[in-house]
């Protein structure tokens, strides 16, 4: 079983909400001279190296409500508003073991609640072990956490009002 109080634990000290981190850092995005801020960066998307790509496609797509815009034979990148992740088939060589860790991906939201009510009835299908939340976090986050098919950890947020 997979210890959420412990990882949650490590987090705390370490974690800014973003507004936190504007607040501390004092950055903001450059304007050019009488214009409106201009960024490159357009999202992350990052690689999971699922053990079973299919498994992978019914989790994100009739689970998470993903779509799969693009698809060939050992890859499939699945996209919802804003959020993207690239599968890649990974042989038993280069997977993570479940609940050894591996990455945490953050997906910020605007009502963590709404999020939990759209994938409820879903649930059932995962091991209890594998849900955790909603719960309000010491650092100014509401968090709902569903281990991913990679074994790493993905965690949906939200500020929580100052």
């Amino acid at each position: 079983m997979f210890d959420f109080r412990a990882l949650l634990s490590r987090r705390n000290d370490s974690v800014l909400t973003r507004k936190a981190l504007a607040r501390r850092s004092g950055l903001r995005q450059a304007a050019p001279q009488g214009g409106r801020a201009m960024t490159n960066f357009i999202q992350v998307t990052p690689f999971l190296h699922v053990p079973d790509l299919e498994a992978a496609l019914v989790f994100f797509v009739d689970l998470l409500g993903f779509e799969v815009p693009y698809r060939q034979p050992g890859y499939a990148y699945v996209h919802r508003e804003t959020v993207g992740f690239r599968l890649l088939q990974a042989d038993e060589a280069t997977v993570t073991p479940r609940g050894a860790g591996g990455f945490a991906y953050y997906i910020d939201v605007r009502d963590v609640d709404a999020v939990v009510a759209e994938l409820t009835p879903r649930l059932a299908a995962l091991p209890p072990e594998d849900v955790h939340g909603p719960v309000d976090q010491s650092y100014g986050q509401r968090e709902f956490m569903i281990r991913a098919p990679d074994g790493g950890l993905l965690v949906f947020g939200q500020a929580i009002d100052d």
